[in-house]
């Protein structure tokens, strides 16, 4: 499931970002992150890492996947169009990370349906 394996690598990349953006005030770019840009990054992991251990409706899934990559790919984008020094690697990351997620929510799921028929049946 493409759309599970995105929740949990994003929520490990997300966790990670967090991380660098608490140890250094200067971090891919982003000058005087303070505390809020690390806070998030932190929270939306483990929301993302949650969703990615614990649901199990693929439907569910990719309506995550679909919703957090279109609200990340949004806001990389706007980050890369905005005068600012957010523009540098920062924005590019986010906007990678969300248009990974709208890809997954997009996959085909056929044959992730089959499989669960076979499963189940």
């Amino acid at each position: 499931m493409l759309s599970r394996l995105y929740a949990l690598f994003i929520g490990l990349v997300l966790i990670i970002l967090a991380i660098g953006g608490y140890s250094s005030s200067e971090f891919m770019g982003a000058i005087n992150l303070g505390s809020f840009m690390p806070t998030l990054w932190l929270l939306a992991g483990l929301v993302s890492l949650a969703v990615g251990f614990f649901v199990r409706n693929v439907n569910t899934l990719r309506t995550f996947a679909g919703i957090f990559g279109a609200l990340f790919l949004l806001w990389g984008v706007i980050g890369l169009m905005a005068d600012s020094n957010l523009r540098d690697i920062l924005s590019t990351v986010m906007a990678a990370i969300g248009a990974f997620g709208v890809a997954a929510a997009l996959a085909p799921a056929q044959w992730i349906r089959e499989r669960e028929v076979y499963a189940h049946g």
